[in-house]
């Protein structure tokens, strides 16, 4: 082979290898992830209803961990209003295909559900109102498109509530429901 034609060889490997578009991580195999979501959970309880949150977290080799709150409407029926606030952790793990990400992640932390119940006719000034707090579990999944920073994503899970209020009775009671959530966010 002549001199000139490895030299030329050699160049245009380099050009290819230097030219061809990778994407760039300022954080390494670390992901830094924040999103809105909005969403509705449903249960024969009526304690959620349309939510409005949010959360955060950071994805390393497809391990994630981060935080999430979302704060679940409720309903008001005869007066009597009820509505849940949940804030926790959660922790899952999701591989790429092109541009999707799945992960299958848990949810847990505390749920604050709050009643609020009307003045009565004996007693008009009687506004009575509390809250109680229920530890909570959210086994479920994420599918996310990422488009460069903006991410785009739907989530689906069970909501385990081991003190749900029973807004029939008022009575504590283990709830199930099913939640889902459209997200919007970013991810550095």
């Amino acid at each position: 082979m002549k001199p000139y034609a490895l030299a030329l060889a050699a160049s245009t490997a380099l050009l290819v290898t230097l030219a061809h578009e990778r994407p760039a991580h300022a954080l390494g195999p670390i992901d830094l992830e924040i999103a809105a979501k909005v969403g509705y959970g449903t249960n024969a309880n009526d304690v959620l209803g349309v939510g409005l949150g949010g959360r955060a977290g950071v994805s390393f080799f497809g391990l994630y961990g981060g935080v999430s709150a979302i704060d679940y409407l409720g309903k008001s029926v005869n007066g009597v209003s009820v509505h849940s606030f949940l804030y926790g952790a959660e922790v899952g793990w999701g591989f790429k295909i092109s541009l999707v990400t799945i992960r299958p992640l848990v949810g847990f932390g505390d749920a604050v559900l709050s009643v609020s119940l009307p003045a009565t006719a004996l007693d008009p000034n009687a506004n009575l109102s509390g809250s109680v707090n229920s530890f909570y579990l959210e086994p479920g999944g994420l599918v996310q498109l990422n488009f460069g920073l903006l991410i785009v994503g739907v989530d689906a899970g069970c909501l385990i509530l081991t003190n749900g209020y029973d807004a029939s009775g008022g009575a504590s009671t283990t709830t199930e429901a099913f939640t889902i959530h459209g997200q919007v966010g970013v991810k550095f």
